[in-house]
């Protein structure tokens, strides 16, 4: 990445000093508002529950599917020089991320995409996020930080979408969800207000840093993470995962070729 050792170093910093808490085990409803208002998350996707009524195996009726979303936010962080090196701490305030809109897929829409099995047997709900760093931080990173007359941390590199593709499946027999998402960042998965499991995000760092190309885009336009990770699924209250590696990008419907 033409990155000097302590440039990697001072990322690496950079990072753990913008991460999140764990989030707790369970939700309820007090907990699930205190836990909006702290933004300390990248993203939140949240689709309710649906009602619906069957007769002999056929979906013959459902309520309207709604959606509760977050593009996230990214903790502000305090730059300090001292013995010739940078340190990074946190600070008490965060920053809204960016949504992507480059592409017409539906992402970040106000509600799922719903649809109907043609037997009228499979109830599909999908929904699409994808967001990313403010332009501030994006420009910080691209261009790098000066002090004490050196330029740090300058990457050369955009800053990726993170996305997150969620697929709800409901039948007469129960329901279950498939979640595939960027590499980065670690994914906690709830199922009826309870964690069930989550997936950390890569190790591979730079993989995800050259995703983003070297070209400083404008709000809202780039590149998705086209790294991806293994696909969580939970039919029917039991956690999979699957054998094959995903498709990554190719999973999204409509998507044909990554920009």
């Amino acid at each position: 990445m033409n990155l000097r050792w302590v440039d990697a170093g001072l990322t690496c910093a950079l990072f753990r000093a913008t991460a999140n808490p764990v989030p707790p085990r369970r939700f309820t409803s007090t907990s699930w508002g205190r836990f909006k208002r702290s933004k300390e998350y990248r993203s939140i996707v949240r689709i309710p529950r649906i009602d619906y009524t069957c007769s002999n195996g056929r979906i013959i009726w459902h309520e309207r599917a709604t959606v509760e979303q977050s593009k996230g936010y990214t903790p502000t962080i305090r730059i300090r020089k001292g013995g010739g090196v940078l340190r990074f701490s946190p600070l008490d305030g965060f920053v809204a991320a960016e949504r992507y809109t480059q592409r017409s897929l539906g992402f970040n829409a106000s509600k799922p995409r719903v649809s109907m099995s043609s037997d009228d047997r499979v109830l599909n709900v999908t929904y699409l996020q994808a967001s990313r760093l403010t332009k501030f931080f994006r420009k910080l990173t691209f261009y790098g930080i000066k002090a004490g007359g050196i330029t740090w941390v300058r990457l050369r590199f955009d800053a990726p979408f993170i996305w997150t593709f969620v697929h709800e499946r409901l039948t007469c027999r129960g329901a279950g969800v498939k979640i595939t998402s960027s590499s980065i960042p670690t994914r906690v998965m709830y199922f009826n207000n309870k964690r069930v499991t989550e997936s950390p995000q890569s190790r591979n760092l730079a993989d995800f840093l050259r995703a983003g190309g070297r070209k400083l885009n404008p709000k809202g336009r780039g590149r998705l993470d086209f790294n991806c990770r293994r696909t969580l699924q939970v039919f029917w209250g039991r956690v999979q995962f699957p054998r094959n590696k995903p498709a990554c990008l190719k999973e999204i419907p409509g998507w044909v070729k990554a920009p």
